[in-house]
Parts: C-alpha cells; sequence; structure tokens
C-alpha cells in the first residue's frame, strides 16, 4: 500500500505571519498520524473526485418551502475546536451561506461571511484571500446580486488555497460539513428532498471514495460512518431520525 502524507506544505511557513505559522504548526500536528491510501485513490484526482459545491447545496435551493433563519447554525467557540472541527465548522456555514443566498437574505449572508472569514484565518488562509471579497461585500450591501455573487465564491477561494498547498485532510472535512449541513437544512424541509435521490447518490459516492482513501485518521473515519448512516436514512426518507445534534 503506497501511503502519502496529506501535511507537505511547512516549506510555505515563511511566507505566513506568526499568527498564521502558529495556526499551520497546528495543523500539522492534528493531521500527524493521516495518510492517503495512493492505492485506492491517485493524488491527482483527489480532490477532482470530490463533489463541488453546487452540488453540494444543491439539496437546498429553494423550491417549495419558507425561509426560516432558525434553521442556521448556531455560534460556536472557535477556541474550543481543532483544525479538524474547524474545517468541518467552515463547510457547514458554507451551506448555511448557500441557505440563505438562494432565498436571498442579504443580512443573514453578511454574518455567515464574517463567521467563514474569522475560521479560514484560523485554517491559515492567508487574509489577503478574503479581503477583497470580504470589501466588496461592505462596499455592495445595498446590492444584493453582488452581494450573492461573492457568497458563492467563498467556498471556491478556500478550496482552491487547501488544495493548493496540499491540505487534503482540510478539504475533504470541509466538503463532508457542507454536505452534512445541507442534509440538515434538507431535514427541515423535507417535503422537497423525495425527488433527488439521483443527486444524492452522485454526491455520496464521490465523497465516500475519497474518505475512504485516508487512514490513520480517527476523526476521518468517524466522518464517514455518520455519512454512511446519514445516507441510509435519506434514502429511506427519515432524515429526521438523524441525530444531527449529536455532531454539532
Amino acid at each position: 500500500m503506497k501511503n502519502y502524507c496529506i501535511i507537505t506544505f511547512l516549506s510555505i511557513l515563511s511566507l505566513y505571519s506568526c499568527k498564521e505559522s502558529r495556526n499551520i504548526k497546528t495543523i500539522k500536528e492534528d493531521f500527524s498520524n493521516t495518510v492517503v491510501d495512493t492505492s485506492q485513490i491517485n493524488l491527482d484526482s483527489l480532490i477532482n473526485e470530490l463533489p463541488d459545491y453546487e452540488s453540494l447545496v444543491l439539496q437546498i435551493i429553494p423550491t417549495d418551502f419558507t425561509y426560516s433563519k432558525t434553521h442556521l447554525l448556531q455560534d460556536f467557540n472557535t477556541a474550543e475546536l481543532n483544525s479538524k472541527e474547524l474545517a468541518l465548522l467552515f463547510g457547514m456555514y458554507s451551506a448555511d451561506l448557500a441557505y440563505a443566498r438562494y432565498n436571498e437574505r442579504v443580512q443573514d449572508c453578511r454574518n455567515i461571511m464574517g463567521k467563514l472569514n474569522t475560521l479560514a484565518g484560523l485554517l491559515a488562509i492567508p487574509p489577503e484571500m478574503l479581503n477583497t471579497t470580504i470589501s466588496s461585500l461592505e462596499t455592495n450591501i445595498d446590492k444584493p446580486e453582488i452581494v450573492f455573487q461573492l457568497a458563492d465564491s467563498i467556498f471556491y477561494i478556500a478550496s482552491d488555497f487547501l488544495d493548493s498547498n496540499e491540505m487534503y485532510g482540510l478539504s475533504v472535512i470541509m466538503t463532508s460539513g457542507a454536505y452534512i449541513e445541507s442534509m440538515r437544512i434538507c431535514s427541515l424541509i423535507s417535503s422537497t428532498y423525495s425527488s433527488k435521490n439521483d443527486i444524492s447518490i452522485s454526491i455520496y459516492n464521490s465523497l465516500t471514495s475519497v474518505l475512504n482513501a485516508f487512514k490513520g485518521d480517527d476523526y476521518i473515519v468517524y466522518l464517514k460512518t455518520e455519512i454512511d448512516t446519514l445516507y441510509h436514512e435519506y434514502l429511506n426518507h427519515n432524515l429526521e431520525n438523524f441525530d444531527f445534534e449529536y455532531i454539532n
């Protein structure tokens, strides 16, 4: 079995501030036992296998339900979270952002983008990666169509940075978070999801094929197990039976 250490980006430490360097070192420690089994998946295609953001959130694009702010995630104390939990939360907030964006809730988009900006810094994503987006948000807050375009770009900016710096573990966890949160919101508007099984099958197969390639990481194994259970409940139209609060 060929294994590939997923944290190979320490050579770029000198490009970061002291705070960002500390975050990278913390991430390295969190993934010290994690490897990718390259006999299961080619590194060049690993990230391409992950479902894209649009596919992930397609489950929660409005059809016949009424938007409710109470469906959004609560605030979390990020000081108590490790890098894996922060990546999961980034993905989950990204799904919340899609929910607010597709329902044209400008202020909710603004609030969630602020949370994502904070999380990005904790995940060692350089501030300049998102500064332009956040600045444009404030400048165009009265122009919903621009706000929504900016909202759509946040997940891609973060995932592109993680992928280009070979932070594959963070990237797959972030994608898992978006999938789980999309399903949680879907469970709250359950009348709309029964017709989208084909989409979910494709997303599930792509996501789990990547998760299966990660070895030595109890957190990713845990996520894979939860996603398997979640998918089973989805297929049986029993999303309400899944314990989303346990993951939160």
